[in-house]
């Protein structure tokens, strides 16, 4: 099948988090299996110095934007980039309009970014308008990702001008519910949720504002899919669905849940350049006590020998209960002064000061490195011996999949992708790769924290809970078929009847 994937963000070429890196991956193995899987995505800035570093050629082809959309002469701006990789990359097409993306630092965070994204996506329906006029191929299947490319779904649904391509069929990814474009759509009423009552608006009106992309995504789409089969059902929640509690029911016929996968040849402490001292299941516990100690210099901690090292590596927000672990922790490092924790990640400037204040308190057992760090966490991953993910929700979980491919036990509140991937460890069968707990507070954190740590006190016992952890596996190629399944049943069916 002709696959096209339509998304705001993708690895190696632009990187902000996840995404990124679920639709490269993704990407590679659908191709893998014999699909020719294209991506659309904008020209960020730090596109051009990613491919100029790989002294790869381009090619501008010219995508007209309708002005009386638009209500702009944009047209002569706007441009399809296309970029052929090797054979066993997918062909990429870079959307730009300079002064919305290759001219902009960021990827996102911008008072105007429902018009950059809306933009985005009428640019990608016109560039398959204009490529069907020539040449009459089109995808089998479009594949869009999050709120950026739900304009994109509602033009290509009820748009007159797209009648041509009306029928190609959709699947639209939500991977967090919570991202509902700038205007903070999941904080107002409940009542006042946008259904796709109205017709899109234009670029420039006043109404565009008004109008939630995410929802118009998941309505006029054939299909929806979030990131873990445990979200799917989490978000007809209130807790969980940001504002689409009343919404989410009117979807739910088709909705699924596919869990992210891992890529365990690049993601693997026996080969990657970054681990210190290599290992594998057969002598991991000698190896990554060396990978403790250099975890230590790398941040600047004094040795305390075999006592535990805590990590948390992510994003610096409210969704990951960062209060809660930081007050869990303070309670362990007071009660234990050989006891660690570092941290690597960015995000809000209050959970970066929270963090930055938590080193004062304890500067010989905990540091923090506030900064977007791709390579860090395979180093502290192989060094670590617990992961600490106290997350409020979590919709798919890759860091999970991480920790355990380099034997870092999790501890992890029982939610989402995390509920799939992590199960609880029982001593009596010996089964587990992980701990989990219900309710994000403190008090509870802390009581399964000090379940771990008795277990890590007899070494047979957490040499198993690490043997279990490193033998998981769930690849992207596991998540691909599941996928397929989901494309076949697209393509097989009218859209009609879906």
């Amino acid at each position: 099948m002709y696959i096209l994937e339509l998304v705001a963000e993708v690895a190696p070429f632009s990187y902000a988090g996840g995404l990124a890196r679920g639709v490269r991956y993704l990407s590679l193995a659908l191709l893998k299996r014999g699909h020719d899987v294209r991506i659309m995505t904008p020209f960020h800035l730090n596109v051009s110095a990613y491919i100029a570093q790989n002294k790869k050629s381009l090619v501008y082809n010219t995508a007209r934007i309708d002005t009386k959309q638009t209500g702009n002469h944009l047209d002569s701006h706007i441009c399809v980039v296309s970029y052929k990789q090797k054979k066993n990359e997918p062909h990429m097409y870079f959307v730009d309009y300079p002064d919305f993306f290759s001219k902009r630092s960021s990827i996102y965070g911008y008072a105007d970014d429902y018009q950059r994204f809306y933009l985005f996506s009428q640019a990608c329906a016109d560039w398959l308008l204009m490529e069907y006029a020539k040449t009459k191929k089109r995808p089998d299947i479009i594949h869009c990702h999050d709120w950026h490319t739900g304009y994109f779904v509602d033009m290509l649904k009820r748009q007159k001008k797209y009648a041509h391509l009306a029928d190609i069929p959709i699947l639209f990814t939500v991977h967090n519910f919570k991202y509902q474009n700038e205007n903070k759509f999941q904080y107002m009423k409940g009542t006042d949720v946008d259904e796709g009552k109205t017709a899109l608006a234009r670029l420039n009106s006043l109404s565009l504002k008004e109008q939630n992309s995410l929802t118009r995504g998941m309505m006029f789409s054939e299909l929806i899919n979030t990131v873990s089969p445990t979200h799917a059902n989490e978000i007809f929640l209130p807790e969980y669905s940001y504002n689409l509690v009343n919404f989410m029911p009117k979807v739910r016929h088709k909705l699924h849940g596919i869990l992210n996968g891992l890529d365990y040849n690049r993601i693997n402490p026996a080969t990657h350049p970054k681990v210190h001292d290599h290992y594998s299941l057969n002598n991991f516990a000698e190896k990554r006590f060396l990978n403790k100690r250099f975890l230590r210099s790398v941040f600047a901690l004094p040795d305390t020998g075999n006592a535990p090292i805590f990590c948390y590596v992510g994003r610096m927000t409210s969704q990951k209960g960062l209060e809660v672990l930081l007050a869990a922790m303070k309670v362990i490092l007071s009660t234990d002064p050989q006891a660690q924790l570092v941290a690597v990640g960015d995000g809000e400037d209050h959970y970066c000061e929270l963090f930055w204040k938590f080193t004062k308190l304890f500067p010989q057992q905990s540091n923090v490195k506030l900064k977007h760090d791709i390579h860090l966490p395979n180093q502290i991953f192989s060094g670590a011996d617990i992961t600490l993910i106290p997350s409020n929700f979590e919709p798919g979980g890759i860091v999970a999949l991480e920790t355990l491919r380099y034997g870092s036990v999790p501890i992890a509140r029982r939610t989402g992708g995390l509920k799939d991937i992590i199960s609880n460890y029982n001593p009596k069968t010996t089964q587990g790769n992980g701990f989990l707990y219900n309710h994000n507070s403190p008090s509870t954190l802390i009581t399964t924290m000090r379940r771990a740590l008795d277990l890590y006190e007899k070494p047979s016992v957490w040499n198993k809970i690490v043997h279990n952890c490193m033998s998981y596996r769930r690849t992207w190629d596991d998540a691909a078929i599941e996928y397929e399944h989901l494309f076949e049943k697209l393509h097989k069916q009218p859209t009609s009847s879906l």
